[in-house]
Formats: C-alpha cells, sequence, structure tokens
C-alpha cells in the first residue's frame, strides 16, 4: 500500500466511522468505473430495469468522485481486500478544473447494471412500439437530462468509509448471506492488520449489522470448504452450516460432517429444526451418552443411516408429488369456477413445467431405467415428449 494510502487510512481511523456528506449530480454512465463490491450475484436485472424505465430511478446510485490520491489510496485498499491488482491508468476519468477526477460506484450496482441493460436493449415497451433501436434512444426517452443518471456524490472520501458504505448500503436487495460473511471477512481481517485495537463490535457499527453477525460470518469462514461450497451450491442454508460450525467445535471429522449434511437435505430441515437435531446430539455427548470418536465407526451403522436417508428421500419425494397434484387440481377448480383468470406472467409457470419436464426427461429418467420396468419407462418418456411439445407450441404461439 503507498505511503499516500497509509496516511489517508490513519486519518480515517483518527475520526472514526463518521458519515459522510453527499451531493446530487448527474452523470452519464460510461464516466462511472465499476470495480469489485461485497455482492457478487445480481438477481432480476431485467425487471428492475423495466421497473426503472417506468417509474425512474428512485434511489440514485452512490458514486465516490475521487482525485489521483484518493483513487490510488481506494484501489490499493480493495486490491488487499478482494486480492485484485487495478491501477489508477485503468479508469476512465474526466478533466474538471484542470485536475482529474475519477468517478466510482460505491452502491447501487444492481440499479447501475439495469441503466446499462436499458441503455443497450431498451425497455419491452419501447421496444414494442419502436422496434430494435440504437443503443442509447430509449434510455435519453427515459432519461431525459442528456440521458445522465442521477447520483450521489462523495467527493475524496476515505477507502475504508467508501468500503463500510458498501457493505451497509444492501438494503434495497440482501447480499447472499454467504458471500455477505466473506466479504465481512476480508474486510476486518484486513482492518485487523492495519490496526489490532479495531474491536469486532466497532467494526460491526462501521458496516451497520449485529456483533453477533459479524461472529457468525468468522465462524462460517473458518468451516471446512466443502462445507463452504454446498451453501454456496444452493445444498444447504447458511444457517444449516453456522449449525454444522457447533460440531466442528467439537471435534466432528469431515466423514461425519457429510453425513449430517446430506441429512440436513435429506429431511429438509428448516434452521430452528436442524438447531435441536444438533443440540440433542451435543447433550448426548456431553451426558456421555454417545461417543463422537465410534458413534460411526461400523460398518452396520453406515448402512443404517444411509438406509435412513434413502427412506427420508422416497417419502419426501412422494408427499411433494403429491402436493403439486393437488395444488395443480386447486387451481384448475377455481379457473372452472371463474374465480380466477389467467395465472400466467411474467414468471409464468409454463417457464417452471418446462423446467420440470426438461429435468425429468434428462436427468430423472436415466435413473429410473435402473429400477423400473421398461414398460413404465416406455410410457413415462411418450408422456414427457407429448409435454414438452405442448408447452414448445405453447410458448410458439404466445
Amino acid at each position: 500500500m503507498s505511503r499516500d494510502g497509509l496516511e489517508i487510512i490513519a486519518a480515517f481511523f483518527e475520526k472514526g466511522c463518521c458519515q459522510h456528506r453527499y451531493q446530487a449530480a448527474w452523470l452519464p454512465l460510461n464516466l462511472i468505473n465499476v470495480l469489485p463490491q461485497p455482492r457478487k450475484t445480481f438477481e432480476c436485472i431485467k425487471e428492475l430495469a423495466l421497473d426503472i424505465a417506468s417509474k425512474g430511478m428512485m434511489n440514485p446510485v452512490i458514486v465516490a468522485a475521487f482525485s489521483r490520491k484518493y483513487c490510488e489510496a481506494y484501489l490499493s485498499t480493495i486490491n488487499e481486500l478482494w486480492n485484485s491488482s487495478f491501477g489508477v491508468d485503468e479508469l476512465v476519468c474526466c478533466s474538471g478544473s484542470g485536475e482529474k477526477i475519477f468517478y466510482v460506484l460505491l452502491a447501487g450496482e444492481r440499479r447501475f447494471r439495469s441503466c446499462q441493460l436499458l441503455y443497450q436493449r431498451g425497455c419491452d415497451e419501447c421496444l414494442g412500439v419502436n422496434g430494435p433501436e440504437e443503443p442509447g434512444v430509449c434510455f435519453r426517452r427515459h432519461f431525459q437530462n442528456n440521458g445522465e443518471i442521477e447520483v450521489r456524490l462523495c467527493v475524496n472520501i476515505p477507502p475504508l468509509a467508501a468500503i463500510f458504505l458498501q457493505f451497509s448500503e444492501n438494503t434495497h436487495m440482501s447480499v447472499p448471506a454467504h458471500e455477505e460473511a466473506r466479504a465481512h471477512e476480508q474486510l476486518f481481517k484486513l482492518i485487523k492488520g492495519i490496526d489490532l485495537s479495531f474491536s469486532l463490535t466497532k467494526f460491526a457499527r462501521c458496516v451497520g449489522r449485529n456483533p453477533s453477525t459479524i461472529r457468525n460470518a468468522l465462524r462460517f469462514c473458518g468451516l471446512p470448504v466443502f462445507i463452504r461450497e454446498a451453501v454456496e451450491r444452493g445444498e444447504i442454508k447458511y444457517g444449516i452450516a453456522l449449525e454444522l460450525s457447533r460440531l466442528v467445535e467439537r471435534g466432528i471429522g469431515d466423514e461425519d460432517l457429510k453425513w449430517w449434511i446430506l441429512r440436513a437435505r435429506a429431511e429438509n430441515y428448516s434452521v430452528m429444526a436442524f438447531h435441536g437435531v444438533v443440540n440433542n446430539f451435543l447433550e448426548g455427548v456431553a451426558s456421555k451418552q454417545i461417543s463422537i470418536f465410534d458413534l460411526f465407526d461400523s460398518e452396520a451403522e453406515r448402512e443404517r443411516r444411509l438406509a435412513n436417508v434413502r427412506h427420508t428421500v422416497a417419502r419426501g419425494v412422494i408427499r411433494q408429488l403429491w402436493a403439486i397434484l393437488g395444488y395443480w387440481q386447486d387451481v384448475l377448480r377455481l379457473c372452472e369456477e371463474g374465480q380466477i383468470g389467467p395465472v400466467f406472467s411474467e414468471e409464468s409457470p409454463i417457464r417452471l413445467l418446462r423446467k420440470q419436464t426438461k429435468l425429468l426427461k434428462e436427468k430423472i429418467l436415466p435413473h429410473l431405467e435402473a429400477f423400473l420396468p421398461k414398460t413404465a419407462i416406455r410410457e413415462i418418456s411418450t408422456t414427457l415428449k407429448e409435454a414438452q411439445r405442448i408447452l414448445n407450441d405453447d410458448e410458439v404461439s404466445h
């Protein structure tokens, strides 16, 4: 980190986590630099773009206006934080009063990406009326201030203050818990490397979180890689992983932790229910009714727990299939009675049906071939092909 960067950070620690002042401004999209932030997942960009086109941007994005000195300090800090290597000469800048100004997005990347989509593609209404247009035509129609967007500008905000702002500004759509945990852990380690006296409580206040949230983030990041990856893939909930950390702390090994993951998935436990299961297990260990060293040693025990999981999955599949069938029967009955109109929308069930049919045909049917008679497989295959044909015909007609 440069000497200037260290001096700016030192001044920040002297002042503490103070609020930075904003000023209203208008900027073209192509002058705003977008660099890594805590959020890595960006959902519903198209839906948000259409909402912005119809209603305008109700909450302006937050942008830093850096001098070269402050921009270098900010880049040096995020390079340490995200293990990146950005240089100031890579960024877009503009000249103001003889000095180069670097505009960097601090908060509102979902909104910014939605505006970029509007600029490149246009909104559905304009596409329907005017057909495809040159990039920017639809955008300037909705953003009439020379095609610029309104921003809240922070002039020469200290790098750590900018990063704290990024962490505390994710209020419109929360960052996935595992992404936020990783970002909190990396930032906390960076700050502790600069100032060992910086407490967890003070850090939590600066990023707008409860101390327990930060403690849980550190616990999550200390878990074995395979548990963290299971959360990232959506196989288990973040809260389930935190419960598993209690088992890690009691010395449960990797193989047995994998069984606990399998159990949580097969039983489809809520975090609260899984908390109770882990509590019961740890209480048994504490009372010496269960030994954590020999609980799963025998082959018979391994086969028993796998059989339990298979039985649970079988029951769960049958229960879900009956639930889906019952739901569709209710929908059809309401349609026949005239109590509801068409149920298809931007998030149409037709799309979900296509996905479900594709999954059954390409993934589940090949698996069933090892268990079901050939006549049953042919019957299921024919039904799925007919379902796909009907759904594809519906897509063409619409």
